[in-house]
């Protein structure tokens, strides 16, 4: 059986894993990713302990992507309160806390403290600052447990349509088991003479990233990464040669085949797109997003199980907005179509903001029903 390190994604089998004999005959292991920091480095890129149960558990990685600016901070931390506090959720036999050193909790708490002051955000502007955190997440259902580790990045937004810089630094997307997606209405062309009558403030805001550019490049570099014709993804960024193109050297074979159809073009593992910053389409849209902290239990759950015709008819609504004729993005739902074998729309408002669309205080809004549908998909609730 393979694992895949929730730090950094190596993958390898416990024989492999750094035994670590500490005191009282407790036994402890750490990540044997051999690579270094830089080159002539004797410093590993990982080496982390992994945590007490990890070898007895399931390392699932969701990668968190979108361009900048649509809120992927904001919403990572929605939903780390959510997984924590939200007794419906709970309710649903679903509960997760975060794993790691100190210094990462005091990171996650510093962010927390900022938006609880109505401080703005500093945007994630490199691989070093982005927040890379793991959530520990306990499933029960019919009286049966399931450990699976939640890997999150929150990769930093304008480097999603560079697909160099992709390919050397966002292993954490095309090793993914599953994707949230986040885009925000003002870069769907269709939307934005309608949000910006009713949100006067994004007049001043900066132009994001075109939208189907940033998904063409998640989707065809995760395509070009799981073809299980192309070679190993540990390699891809220790064996580059400035000799040979990147995208020759990212050519992997994911020893698992996971996500990849034989015979098929199309990607397998799940994909959930969210519109962020939901409460600018209200002017728009008719379809019910629950309030996650007030309305999960009412509006998801019944006789203890997920409502998965509301995540229907969220999506449907979603994307005819988006995509619907006359002027809808036909070239969206075509990249989708094609390539994707499951997807979905969802609705996501992870913070209040006012008039001037600075943040109040979190209230989120639908910021847990891509992560239910997610856990779904990949068949662990």
């Amino acid at each position: 059986m393979s694992y895949k390190c929730p730090y950094c994604l190596f993958m390898f089998s416990q024989e492999q894993a750094i035994v670590e004999h500490r005191h009282e005959g407790i036994t402890t292991y750490n990540c044997p990713n051999p690579a270094v920091i830089e080159e002539g480095s004797e410093r590993k890129i990982c080496g982390k302990r992994l945590p007490l149960n990890f070898l007895e558990s399931e390392s699932i990685v969701i990668a968190l992507t979108g361009a900048a600016g649509v809120g992927k901070t904001y919403y990572y931390l929605a939903l780390l309160d959510q997984l924590k506090n939200n007794r419906a959720l709970h309710q649903l036999g679903i509960q997760g806390d975060i794993v790691g050193s100190q210094e990462d909790k005091r990171k996650l708490q510093s962010f927390f403290e900022d938006v609880k002051y109505k401080k703005q955000l500093i945007k994630t502007a490199s691989i070093e600052s982005a927040i890379k955190s793991v959530i520990h997440l306990t499933i029960t259902k019919r009286d049966r447990t399931k450990h699976v580790y939640l890997s999150f990045f929150d990769n930093p937004g304008e480097k999603f349509t560079d697909i160099d810089h992709m390919i050397d630094n966002f292993s954490n997307v095309y090793k993914a088991d599953g994707l949230l997606f986040l885009f925000e209405p003002k870069q769907v062309e269709k939307l934005q003479m309608s949000i910006l009558k009713h949100n006067p403030y994004l007049e001043d805001e900066e132009e994001t990233d075109d939208f189907y550019t940033v998904l063409n490049n998640v989707i065809q570099l995760i395509k070009h990464v799981r073809n299980p014709n192309n070679s190993n993804p540990n390699n891809v960024t220790a064996n580059i040669s400035n000799t040979r193109s990147k995208w020759e050297m990212a050519k992997i074979k994911f020893a698992n085949l996971k996500g990849w159809e034989r015979g098929s073009s199309k990607v397998k593992i799940p994909f959930a797109l969210a519109i962020s910053k939901f409460d600018q389409l209200k002017k728009l849209i008719h379809v019910s997003i629950p309030f996650d902290e007030s309305q999960l239990e009412t509006m998801c759950i019944s006789n203890d199980k997920f409502n998965d015709d509301l995540v229907n008819a969220i999506s449907n609504e979603i994307e005819e907005l988006i995509t619907g004729k006359p002027d809808g993005e036909a070239r969206i739902k075509n990249l989708l179509n094609s390539n994707m074998r499951h997807y979905a729309y969802f609705g996501v408002k992870s913070v209040e903001v006012d008039e001037r669309g600075q943040p109040i205080d979190l209230k989120p809004q639908g910021v847990l029903l891509p992560l239910i549908w997610l856990l779904s998909k990949l068949q662990l609730y």
